[in-house]
């Protein structure tokens, strides 16, 4: 039995791949954060809930994530997780459960970055769009875009057309 175990043991630990090693976006899915691997921060995100109280905003998340060692960019969904009363995992740094994550392409261009919870579909605002951006301070509203997804109520990210899709510049017109 002692060998059936350890043999078991073994083969888990050989298979178990580090996350900051991870190679797909999907390795993501279903992982409590934070904290985060080792050499992986957050570079930005936004509250994209609904209502107007810090919970209920909350609720649902999209945040940026770099990999220091390969560079890669990851941009993650989460869930805040909740005891039975009511009161968020974690307390004061409440918990997430990632419910997708993406690593598109255009994020291996430096130049290239995210809009989360700015963007607008034929006029009218919807937070849960996110879109792959380049930042440029002369341009009010972005409508030219490197991918556009939306995220569903299933918490995971659907490829949208561009079509009717821009996205406020919180920089434009900053000089300095």
């Amino acid at each position: 039995m002692r060998t059936i175990t350890a043999g078991v043991l073994v083969c888990a630990v050989v298979g178990a791949v580090p996350m900051a090693q991870a190679q797909s976006a999907a390795e993501w899915r279903d992982v409590v954060v934070p904290p985060y691997p080792s050499g992986v921060h957050e570079l930005g995100g936004s509250c994209i809930g609904q209502g107007t109280s810090g919970d209920a905003m909350c609720a649902v998340s999209v945040a940026v994530l770099k990999d220091e060692q390969s560079g890669t960019r990851t941009v993650v969904a989460m869930r805040r997780l909740h005891h039975f009363d009511g009161s968020a995992v974690g307390g004061d740094r409440p918990l997430g459960l990632v419910t997708d994550a993406l690593e598109p392409e255009a994020l291996d261009d430096a130049r290239n970055d995210v809009s989360i919870g700015l963007c607008q579909s034929d006029a009218q605002p919807d937070s849960r769009i996110v879109a792959v951006i380049r930042p440029d301070v002369d341009t009010e509203w972005y409508t030219r875009f490197d991918g556009v997804w939306r995220l569903d109520e299933s918490g995971r990210f659907q490829p949208i057309a561009p079509t009717g899709v821009r996205c406020l510049n919180e920089g434009y017109g900053y000089d300095g």
